[in-house]
């Protein structure tokens, strides 16, 4: 059984391949600073064999929450959507997702004062910029790679930019918006970008670039890519 009400999630996005296992293992003293900073800890995985959403509480307190679709690097934003979807019809403040390459936080970046805002990153990227590098079809499935991201600039006027996706934090109403989105997770296929894209047009979300990431108070393994 799980209770999420008023309570601030922290979603380790993570699969169940040998090599991620093993990360997750060299990792666990940030998943118990998360905890003791106030966060409840979700660990998200992916099945497609499974046709509803599992939650279960393990021994250590910590949660496993499984969604229902393929578990791919190409379908990260589809899996996330769905979480997303899921805490939509939560009473929660919001979720600080973190990928499961990060290694390294300083106490202060857990501060929950930092989280009465709607959006916040550690590093922020150009929309448009990101959308045109050739590396970006690395997150997106086949039958998409030739088909390019098209962006109106003019209703993105003031909020061009989306935070990566090592770490950010996104607040129940944002999470609103990122279940409400018009984008496709399927054809955008980053879902950091996906969330960026979803929240662009919204004047209404208290944006926070933290620059973290090139502080270095936040730091992140290479990644798997696999």
């Amino acid at each position: 059984m799980y209770d999420f009400t008023n309570k601030y999630i922290c979603l380790i996005l993570t699969c169940n391949k040998p090599q991620y296992k093993e990360r997750l293992n060299s990792h666990t003293h940030i998943y118990s600073q998360i905890r003791n900073a106030g966060f409840e800890i979700i660990f998200l995985y992916a099945d497609p064999n499974i046709t509803d959403i599992h939650i279960k509480q393990c021994e250590n307190g910590y949660y496993i929450m499984t969604v229902p679709t393929e578990e791919s690097y190409t379908n990260l934003a589809v899996k996330m959507y769905i979480a997303y979807s899921f805490f939509a019809t939560q009473d929660i403040k919001g979720i600080l997702k973190v990928d499961d390459d990060v290694y390294y936080i300083e106490d202060e970046c857990l501060d929950l004062d930092y989280y009465n805002l709607d959006y916040l990153g550690i590093c922020a990227l150009s929309i448009a910029n990101f959308c045109k590098y050739a590396e970006s079809r690395t997150y997106r499935k086949d039958k998409f790679k030739d088909i390019p991201i098209v962006i109106n600039t003019s209703n993105i006027s003031s909020y061009k930019y989306f935070y990566v996706g090592n770490l950010y934090w996104v607040s129940k109403k944002a999470i609103m918006y990122v279940a409400n989105s018009t984008w496709s997770p399927e054809f955008i296929g980053s879902e950091d970008l996906f969330v960026g894209l979803s929240l662009a047009d919204k004047s209404d979300i208290k944006r926070f670039d933290t620059n973290w990431k090139f502080l270095e108070r936040v730091k992140v393994l290479e990644g798997l890519g696999i």
